[in-house]
């Protein structure tokens, strides 16, 4: 059997913008798989990290939204079937990376479209 893994992140950035300095939030949506790729035996807190530089550039004192989670699937393809497996955890399950989250913060909170 020829399992592969897939890790992705899901949830928010939230923070102060810099200009107006207002708080605001922006959709995450990675495939952690990608991004360990670029890295060097990287840690969940790592990969967190990198997140948050490379896409929370916006605001000031940037975390995870509350409802950020992470999805990992076992995928098999064998013949033309596949067969996938996934779980969620919610971030906030994981004491390494607790201090990066914003735990009564939601992304619906600035877009009512996500609730």
């Amino acid at each position: 059997m020829n399992w592969k893994y897939q890790l992705r992140l899901v949830g928010g950035l939230t923070g102060t913008m810099w200009m107006p300095a207002c708080p605001g939030a922006v959709k995450v949506d990675v495939n952690l798989n990608r991004e360990a790729a670029r890295m060097d035996d990287p840690t969940l807190r790592d990969l967190c990290l990198h997140l948050i530089a490379e896409k929370g550039g916006d605001f000031q004192d940037t975390r995870f939204t509350g409802d950020t989670y992470i999805e990992i699937s076992r995928v098999r393809v064998r013949q033309s079937l596949a067969r996938r497996h996934s779980r969620l955890w919610e971030l906030t399950k994981f004491k390494s990376v607790a201090d990066m989250i914003a735990v009564d913060i939601h992304s619906c909170y600035y877009d009512p479209d996500d609730c």
